[in-house]
């Protein structure tokens, strides 16, 4: 496995829109095993919960409301720049 994408409302978030220990784990585990863990959300890019997902791992975003030309190439590079 290379990749696991994550949707965010009711998938990585509990109905208080936190992330669970366990799954703060489980990315952990992933990311230190080579896998990337990507949100994959229908929500905007500014929409995206940077601080809720900081020190977990992901370091990359999958949205739909930008172009399909930018969903990676943007997306990356403006998540890199906030992460590192």
């Amino acid at each position: 496995m290379k990749l696991i994408a994550l949707d965010l409302d009711g998938t990585l978030f509990n109905n208080q829109s936190q992330i669970s220990e366990e799954n703060i784990k489980a990315i952990k585990e992933a990311t230190a095993a080579g896998i990337n863990v990507v949100i994959s959300t229908g929500r905007p890019f500014g929409g995206l919960p940077f601080e809720a997902i900081k020190g977990t791992g992901i370091r990359y975003a999958i949205t739909t409301r930008l172009t399909p030309k930018n969903v990676f190439t943007k997306t990356a590079f403006l998540m890199r720049q906030r992460f590192q």
